[in-house]
């Protein structure tokens, strides 16, 4: 909707600095429209670079974690040619045969730690609007529910064993 407000401004301020006489009229319509035309323009760019009017919402699920192809193992695939980073190939539910993979990549990471229950923890944060003023305003942009961050993190306990996928 703010397209449409800068859009509107934008043929109105040209209106009136064009069509219309000379007087304090003209000069008050050219004043608030071009003020329009630069709050727009700044709350466009204040919400593509900051997210502006967006708040950050995270979601954590917690699943029960089984091996990949053999019960208490995880399997990890190294990813580049150093390998200091694993892609990482689990079951949710041990009756499917559907193979999950968490990788890690510009906003998303994945981490190994001890515990006392196999587990896999995921934790997703999404930009949502931070109100009705702002879900008008920005409702074309297709920010709603864009991932900021994805965080994976496997709970084993000591009976279980990462193994090289390789």
């Amino acid at each position: 909707m703010i397209l449409a407000i800068l859009s509107v401004s934008a043929l109105c301020f040209f209106l009136f600095a064009v069509l219309s006489q000379r007087g304090v009229l003209r000069r008050i319509m050219m004043v608030v429209f071009g003020a329009l035309i630069i709050l727009s323009a700044a709350g466009i760019a204040a919400n593509d670079v900051n997210h502006f009017g967006m708040v950050q919402k995270t979601t954590l699920t917690t699943a029960p974690l089984v091996g990949a192809k053999q019960e208490k193992v995880l399997l990890a695939q190294p990813l580049g040619t150093a390998g200091k980073e694993n892609a990482y190939l689990y079951r949710t539910n041990p009756l499917s045969t559907k193979v999950l993979v968490a990788k890690p990549g510009l906003h998303a990471t994945t981490a190994v730690v001890d515990g006392q229950k196999a587990q896999v923890r995921r934790s997703v944060t999404r930009w949502r609007y931070s109100g009705t003023w702002s879900a008008f305003l920005f409702c074309w942009s297709g920010q709603e529910n864009s991932i900021a961050s994805t965080d994976v993190t496997f709970v084993l306990p000591s009976d279980w064993q990462v193994v090289n996928a390789k």
